[in-house]
């Protein structure tokens, strides 16, 4: 009971701003089970943009935007965090006890 609250008063909590790379639905999945003591099987992911794309991000940017060199840099240099397909294919790689809704119900399964 005590690992319940503990999220709930997580989840009820949580007021941090979404961003698509370092705090999506999967961050607050992966922080709202660490949260109770549940050690997900999600590892934050780096990925980066290929050098010859940074025209398109500059280009992209908001056109009243200062500084769109930098930030195009910055963006370049790689980014980090959780994303839903990563997670979902942490968690068909890893073995543990998941939990599946489908059309007869909910189901305890395991992944070997």
């Amino acid at each position: 009971m005590e690992q319940y609250e503990d999220i709930k008063e997580f989840m009820s909590g949580y007021d941090k701003k979404y961003n698509m790379v370092n705090n999506n639905c999967t961050t607050f999945a992966v922080k709202a089970l660490e949260t109770g003591g549940i050690i997900s099987p999600n590892t934050a992911h780096e990925w980066f943009l290929p050098e010859e794309t940074k025209h398109i991000v500059k280009e992209n940017l908001p056109k009243l935007l200062p500084f769109k060199d930098k930030i195009a840099d910055k963006l370049m240099q790689g980014l980090s965090g959780y994303t839903p397909a990563d997670a979902g294919e942490d968690i068909r790689e890893s073995s543990g006890y998941y939990l599946i809704n489908d059309d007869t119900g909910v189901h305890v399964i395991y992944n070997y």
